[in-house]
């Protein structure tokens, strides 16, 4: 009832748009239950061509709104001649700024929208617009025009549509949906009695959430499925490398090149007070860049941001926006942003769910991507699991399936290059012997070696090549160690090579706990 109140808002307006949405429903999602629900005939929906199918369903559409249904959908009012809410592409839209900078500043006057602040930050800079700075001024004037003041974009989506997206987006990350859903589905029930008229006063609606886990488990990609299935904007911003407050919070005007922050320039793009920010690399923040990141973040503070470049009188709402936050480990995002953040996590991927995302998504994804059929090279019928799995055990060795992707998309070029380029083959039959002689296995992670040889260990430890921690090759030769003047053992253990301080600090904390857990560990600290 959800989809027949969408569809019957579009109805209403644009007959394009309609088809358009109506193809791209019947190509994702099953439509028959839909269809029954318009009473459309079954012969129709089954067998029908496109058009026809077409052509009865704005029949059924406008039977439907001309004579009501008496249904209520989720609390709201029987379906009549009057859409329930305005269309998130339409609605509380300003039409596109023209007309002279003096013309743009008196229609803003008489907007309600737009705060006494703005007003009076453009009066007490107008009269510069003159001067030998007129540029610097006029682009200043024209942020504060451009800002989206008291712009709330509805969100009409249902929440079992907004979690069946979800679904649809994003296979598996079970635990990480429905703490996701929880929110939203109270986000979109409050909406529901929104209106322009509510704009003014429409506070703290936003959120905070922290998306946790290993790379290419889906964080981002999450984010921006639920902000396209809640119908609002987003923006990306990365805060890895952000060396200060003022990539955030911006410059003040009078500098030369001076330019509003992230935030602001998020909003005029989004062009709305409630999209979406997408924080990537919290884990990498900046000391220095905390502070301003904590006021974003902070729900008693967000409704008073002051934007250097906008000055400290103008506030800037953003207790209607939503963030989301990720980070590949939780021990190095600041304590103080974990606290202002609802934690969810992104767990590593099962075998099985590699194989079902690799068939649902990915395959699907790189065919369109690279305009490779599945008539011209596919996986043998009935062997399409077992042949991704084989790639997933040894050619793959990660928590998420970007390595996966790179794996799947170099092994569909390369038998296009080599057996349909050059040697004309009409169709290509993925098996497991065509895999092991078109791609070359990489090298596993290193593991414990099973023997017990003097001068080499396994050891857990920071690969300096990449940056991360896993098991690594240490070499070690066994000394014995002293007894000092009071009788303890003397540590002889000495490091070299590149372990950097706290590598070395590490091998200190280790050595020093075998030593004082010796007779626990039924060692001699002697020898």
């Amino acid at each position: 009832e959800n989809l027949v109140a969408l569809f019957s808002h579009q109805w209403r307006r644009d007959a394009d748009e309609l088809r358009r949405l109506f193809d791209g429903f019947v190509v994702r999602w099953p439509v028959e239950e839909f269809l029954r629900e318009l009473e459309v005939e079954p012969s129709v929906a089954e067998n029908g061509p496109p058009d026809a199918l077409f052509e009865r369903f704005v029949s059924a559409l406008a039977t439907r709104n001309q004579v009501g249904t008496g249904h209520e959908v989720d609390g709201a009012p029987p379906l009549t001649a009057e859409p329930l809410l305005d269309s998130p592409t339409l609605s509380n839209e300003r039409p596109t700024p023209t007309g002279s900078l003096r013309d743009r500043i008196e229609a803003a006057r008489v907007d309600p929208a737009v705060p006494g602040s703005v007003l009076r930050a453009i009066d007490n800079n107008f009269e510069n617009i003159d001067g030998h700075s007129k540029a610097k001024y006029t682009e200043f004037i024209e942020t504060l025009l451009a800002m989206p003041c008291g712009r709330i974009r509805p969100i009409e989506v249902g929440p079992r549509e907004f979690s069946a997206g979800l679904e649809e987006s994003h296979f598996g990350l079970v635990a990480a949906k429905e703490l996701v859903s929880d929110f939203f589905a109270n986000l979109i029930w409050r909406y529901r009695s929104f209106s322009d008229e509510d704009a003014a006063d429409w506070h703290r609606t936003g959120s905070a959430f922290l998306f946790v886990g290993p790379p290419g488990v889906g964080k981002t990609s999450l984010a921006i499925s639920i902000a396209r299935n809640l119908g609002i904007p987003f923006h990306k911003v990365s805060l890895g490398g952000m060396r200060d407050e003022s990539a955030l919070r911006g410059h003040g005007f009078t500098y030369e090149g001076s330019k509003p922050g992230a935030v602001v320039q998020g909003l005029i793009k989004m062009d709305a007070m409630n999209g979406m920010f997408i924080f990537d690399e919290a884990d990498k923040t900046e000391p220095l860049a905390i502070a301003t990141l904590l006021e974003i973040l902070d729900p008693e503070q967000n409704h008073l941001f002051h934007d250097k470049y906008t000055q400290t009188t103008v506030d800037i709402d953003l207790s209607n926006c939503h963030f989301i936050l990720t980070a590949n480990t939780l021990d190095t995002v600041p304590e103080p942003v974990v606290d202002r953040c609802q934690v969810v996590h992104l767990g590593r991927y099962s075998v099985e769910e590699k194989v079902e995302i690799a068939r649902r998504h990915i395959l699907p994804r790189l065919r369109r991507v690279h305009d490779i059929a599945e008539d011209v090279i596919d996986f043998e019928p009935d062997h399409v699991d077992e042949h991704l799995r084989f790639l997933i055990h040894n050619y793959t060795h990660e928590a998420g399936v970007r390595q996966l992707e790179l794996v799947l998309r170099t092994l569909l070029l390369r038998l296009q290059r080599r057996n349909v380029f050059e040697n004309d083959a009409e169709r290509v039959v993925i098996t497991r012997q065509l895999i092991k002689r078109s791609l070359e296995e990489p090298g596993r992670p290193a593991s414990i070696n099973s023997e017990d040889r003097v001068g080499e260990v396994m050891a857990l430890g920071v690969n300096s090549e990449r940056g991360v921690g896993g098991v690594i090759p240490v070499q070690a030769t066994r000394v014995p160690s002293t007894r000092g003047g009071d009788g303890s053992a003397v540590s002889m253990v000495h490091a070299t090579g590149n372990l950097e301080k706290v590598m070395d600090e590490s091998r200190r904390v280790a050595t020093t706990a075998i030593l004082h857990c010796a007779h626990q560990l039924d060692l001699d600290p002697v020898s």
